[in-house]
């Protein structure tokens, strides 16, 4: 009897820690290691042994429609044969049929083979999502860098801001007020979820199935076929009558060819032999552009395109990089009826990954200067280089922005230049995996010093990213280009929240931006004084 695994995301904490014989502040023994090792194995994914070549080539031609073809292509040989033998002259126009279909299905093959090889090579880049090692409490002590594949049901296993999660694992007690999730590779969610220790999940779910159809089609043309050359017997024999008996009965081989050159001639009339190659092509093509949108086709099967065994696919239809990125900006001009739209290029979290279009740092006015700093300081987000691969810890909005504040750069001609021959020297890196950002940290040194030269340690200042509906109902002024505050009028409020409304139709996710001064005491803080 097949054992059933554990609930344990239907059960309280302390049925866990029961069923696995474990207590929360010690972790597991050695000797229960070593026991659910036993029972359970590494905590890591069999390695699928690669197909040979030889089997990728025969798989194409395991298709019912390329099956038929097949044996039309042999029977049109055969056939073919006979005629040249009878006509006793080389005449390759009666092999063109034959060599046509194997050509085709050649081809077909050849496609099928190349797609399914770049798949399989697609497929290897989103193993490297994997945690290789994380923080668990063995025998009452922390092992900070404990192997992830060493990992056994049990495990009581410490998460910090960043971590990667090891395995499934149940929430047994939170040292912070939240704890958010970041899901996105495996459901597709923009926004990080909320877990709570007490939570609970499902304890089963539906499944669908699926009528499969095809074979029916293939089946009824080959009876079809068959039915119209057995309805023609009568001219396959010959025979005289003689005083109300048959006599003299004879079978014609010559007639029972022609007809069954026929019934061949209507099987390839309804499944052309170019059929294959159109769909194929097709296929092709569609798949040769669902890669671009970093979708991948592991194989595509060409007489039942509707029967595909799997399709990966989250609630909006997409396969998520677990990336954001800023496209798109705009703040306000000179006056407050104008505002200046900025687009943005690149798609990942490398800095160099394009650019800010018709950019100039050296004209950066007051509004671009405190949006670059907000940016940069209200942001505790980490980028760092895997690789050739750039990936990010905290939230996937923050290290867009701190991204975005590197293609901005800085106004100060000298520290620009310094940052950009150390970042040349450094390569980016400060150490083996942590990429530098420069620009963000001239900001924040920026902001601290302002925060000390200008404002006495009493007045506090207050930066604010949010939803760009909240700020304005909280918001009374707004800052220029030239740095000055004016009173926010009822034209300059729609005009924000129109250009909102536009980005917001294209599928963007919108922030805004806000500040305020001389908050006084953060003790006598309340949502009120902040507007």
């Amino acid at each position: 009897m097949e054992e059933r695994p554990f609930p344990a995301w239907s059960l309280s904490v302390e049925q866990c820690l029961k069923e696995y014989n474990v207590e929360l502040v010690k972790g597991l023994s050695s000797y229960e290691v070593e026991r659910q090792r036993d029972k359970c194995g590494w905590n890591e994914l069999a390695e699928e042994k690669g197909k040979p070549l030889w089997r990728l080539v025969l798989e194409q031609f395991d298709d019912m429609l390329v099956k038929i073809l097949l044996v039309v292509a042999f029977i049109s040989f055969i056939l073919a044969n006979m005629h040249v033998s009878e006509s006793q002259e080389s005449g390759f126009e009666a092999y063109v049929e034959p060599f046509v279909i194997v050509l085709i299905l050649v081809l077909n093959a050849i496609v099928g083979v190349w797609q399914e090889t770049n798949a399989e090579k697609a497929i290897e880049p989103p193993k490297e999502m994997q945690c290789e090692s994380g923080k668990v409490l063995r025998d009452g002590y922390l092992v900070p860098d404990l192997p992830s594949q060493e990992l056994v049901p049990g495990d009581i296993v410490e998460l910090q801001v960043g971590d990667k999660v090891h395995a499934d694992m149940r929430i047994a007690a939170l040292k912070t007020t939240t704890l958010r999730l970041e899901q996105s590779a495996l459901t597709g969610e923009a926004m990080p979820v909320l877990k709570e220790a007490n939570t609970r999940g499902l304890s089963g779910r539906e499944r669908h199935t699926f009528e499969k159809e095809g074979s029916r089609l293939t089946t009824a043309i080959g009876l079809v076929c068959l039915v119209v050359w057995l309805i023609n017997y009568k001219n396959f024999f010959s025979w005289d009558m003689v005083d109300g008996w048959l006599a003299n009965l004879r079978f014609s081989f010559e007639k029972c060819t022609y007809y069954f050159k026929i019934v061949v001639a209507l099987a390839v009339a309804a499944i052309p032999e170019g059929l294959p190659a159109v769909i194929t092509t097709s296929f092709a093509l569609g798949t040769r552009k669902m890669a671009q949108k970093n979708a991948i086709v592991r194989s595509f099967l060409v007489s039942k395109p509707w029967d595909a065994p799997l399709i990966c696919s989250d609630k909006t239809g997409t396969l998520s990089t677990n990336q954001m990125s800023v496209v798109e900006f705009f703040i306000l001009g000179g006056k407050t009826t104008t505002s200046r739209i900025f687009h943005v290029e690149g798609t990942t979290y490398d800095p160099k990954d394009g650019g800010i279009v018709d950019w100039t740092c050296y004209n950066m006015d007051a509004n671009l200067q405190v949006m670059a700093e907000i940016y940069a300081v209200c942001n505790d987000a980490g980028i760092f280089c895997d690789g050739r691969l750039y990936r990010a810890t905290g939230l996937p909005t923050e290290p867009a922005l701190k991204v975005l504040v590197e293609k901005m750069g800085v106004p100060d001609a000298k520290m620009r230049n310094k940052i950009r021959d150390s970042q040349l020297v450094e390569n980016y890196l400060i150490d083996r995996s942590t990429v530098k950002l420069g620009c963000c940290e001239w900001w924040t040194k920026r902001s601290k010093r302002l925060a000390t030269l200008e404002f006495d340690r009493v007045r506090k200042s207050l930066s604010i990213i949010g939803a760009v509906d909240s700020l304005l109902e909280r918001s009374t002024h707004v800052q220029l280009a030239d740095g000055s505050l004016v009173p926010m009028d009822e034209f300059c409020g729609q005009l924000l929240l129109s250009r909102n409304s536009e980005m917001s139709s294209k599928g963007l996710r919108c922030l805004g931006l806000a500040y305020k001064d001389e908050l006084g005491e953060f003790s006598d803080y309340s949502e009120s004084s902040c507007s």
